[in-house]
């Protein structure tokens, strides 16, 4: 477990490490693209839906084929294609 004076020297370092980028004119900043944001979220909620079904998130078939085909029926249960 850290401690108070871990913690605040961790912070310091890390508040002169982002001064010094700053005034070497490095930007600091991250760039941020709404469009791939909304992409990745869809993706992720997608994925969560599927594990929904206990049999794709523990993967209980032994064989990849028979894991593939219920991975198959659980995006079409998932999409309502049925």
């Amino acid at each position: 477990m850290k401690t108070l004076l871990q913690i605040n020297s961790s912070a310091r370092t890390e508040r002169s490490h982002t001064r010094y980028l700053t005034n070497r004119f490095v930007n600091t900043t991250v760039p941020f693209s709404t469009t791939l944001y909304r992409r990745r979220h869809r993706i992720e909620n997608f994925f969560e839906r599927i594990k929904r079904y206990r049999r794709v998130a523990t993967r209980y078939d032994k064989l990849a084929e028979t894991f593939l085909e219920f991975i198959c029926l659980a995006i079409l249960f998932t999409l309502h294609l049925t």
